[in-house]
């Protein structure tokens, strides 16, 4: 399909459906999702911007929390197959 052709395919979908089914049908939400997740784990490699020592505490540990939790999402899971 031309880019032209899918653009206005595209177009054509948004309105007749409607924006909210047009979103779930094509995972909008998904590259947002996506975005949020690196920018957190960006800020993990910045430095501590507490000054009181608890808080330093409690900024690490959610910072190897997420960082745990992005390990767990990228672990394959194996399954066997007979």
């Amino acid at each position: 399909m031309e880019s032209g052709r899918a653009t206005n395919h595209a177009v054509k979908e948004y309105w007749t459906k409607g924006r909210k089914q047009w979103k779930r049908e094509i995972g909008y939400h998904q590259r947002s999702h996506i975005e949020a997740k690196m920018f957190a784990f960006k800020r993990l490699e910045q430095g501590v911007s507490s000054r009181c020592f608890t808080r330093q505490v409690v900024d690490l540990q959610l910072r190897v929390d997420i960082l745990n939790k992005f390990t767990q999402l990228g672990t394959a899971q194996i399954v066997a197959v007979a």
